[in-house]
């Protein structure tokens, strides 16, 4: 009977470090899981920062360049004018 109380205290113990180890490797992973998804939300915002400075500077640059046409178009008519004025 010894014996016998030994092994289920055994078979006991054993199921008890089972079901630890399987609330560990649960907590693990879902400590993994929640880690990935800390990261691919500090990416998106990273993503979206990059993005709304890309656009930023699209807007700058079209700027530019519609001011750089409106300086060239400038240009072009007192050119033409100085032309036209030296023939009268």
């Amino acid at each position: 009977t010894h014996c016998t109380l030994v092994k289920y205290n055994f078979t006991v113990r054993a199921k008890e470090l089972n079901l630890e180890w399987e609330e560990h490797t649960a907590k693990i992973a879902n400590a993994d899981t929640e880690h990935r998804c800390q990261v691919l939300k500090k990416l998106d915002i990273e993503l979206n920062q990059v993005e709304e400075s890309t656009a930023s500077r699209w807007i700058q640059v079209l700027q530019l360049q519609i001011e750089l046409a409106k300086l060239k178009m400038r240009n072009t008519v007192d050119l033409d004018m100085d032309i036209s004025e030296g023939f009268t």
